[in-house]
């Protein structure tokens, strides 16, 4: 799992970087001062990141404009804006935020919002497809499942 986070103070940053660390140990976690350092990194790098922690307000390119440039680079990114400042929720939201975290944020946070997330722990994980025209058939992960009995499926 890749996740972005960016702030434009350099200690709390450091804090959300490490409450990302210990809620998600799973994730590659890339820090960012600023909204157009992320932004550039997405274009150059061609990285599609699970989820953006993101400040709404950041000196030049504000969070808000980032959520709406990753979300057409990347639509199935999720955007969770982490503030100060809660009079900036109803703005988040129209932008089709994923979540809204109050600073100082704690991991417990974190996975509070990640828990409402249609994410499973990595873009790469198994998949279930259920094919209904025709045959019946399940498949998980590619491969169609057996059915012990006939009535079952």
């Amino acid at each position: 799992m890749l996740v972005y986070a960016i702030d434009d103070e350099k200690y709390v940053l450091a804090e959300l970087r490490d409450a990302i660390a210990e809620a998600l140990p799973q994730a590659v976690i890339r820090s960012f001062f600023d909204a157009s350092s992320a932004l550039k990194a997405l274009e150059a790098d061609g990285e599609q990141p699970d989820i953006v922690f993101s400040d709404i307000c950041m000196p030049g390119m504000g969070g808000l404009e980032l959520a709406v440039a990753v979300k057409k680079r990347s639509p199935e990114t999720y955007v969770i804006f982490v503030t100060g400042y809660s009079e900036y929720s109803l703005d988040a939201f129209k932008v089709h935020a994923n979540g809204y975290l109050l600073k100082p944020v704690l991991p417990a946070h974190i996975l509070e919002e990640i828990k409402y997330l249609r994410l499973p722990m990595g873009r790469s994980a198994e998949k279930i497809c259920v094919q209904c025209f025709g045959d019946f058939e399940v498949f998980f992960d590619g491969k169609p499942l057996t059915f012990k009995r006939r009535k079952t499926k």
